[in-house]
């Protein structure tokens, strides 16, 4: 149904969010060691 696709998209979205600094953060500490 409509919601159910509405909190997968928006699940997906708050994974991608949490991914990415994270792997930012990961190539900084990387770069500064």
């Amino acid at each position: 149904d409509v919601s159910g696709h509405l909190v997968k998209q928006s699940m997906s979205r708050a994974r991608a969010l949490d991914t990415s600094p994270s792997m930012n953060f990961s190539d900084e500490v990387y770069e500064l060691t």
